[in-house]
């Protein structure tokens, strides 16, 4: 609306809300899906975990602290 008050000439087929503007541009919305550690509740990219591990084994590697001096 700023825009059409500032030069209606230029920006009259402007579109006046994201919804519009998205659906011109043809943006749609991308899920993502993620996997939960249940010990840590970490997310991990369920694509990475597969393509990483083809066994249904899978090792948690998030550490709480990784800059702490005593890491073990």
């Amino acid at each position: 609306m700023i825009l059409i008050d500032a030069n209606y000439k230029r920006f009259k087929d402007f579109p006046t809300s994201t919804y519009t503007a998205k659906k011109l541009l043809g943006i749609r919305k991308q899920d993502k899906t993620y996997a939960v550690c249940p010990n840590c509740n970490a997310l991990y990219n369920i694509e990475e975990i597969s393509t990483q591990n083809q066994s249904t084994d899978f090792k948690c590697t998030y550490v709480k602290f990784p800059n702490h001096p005593m890491q073990n």
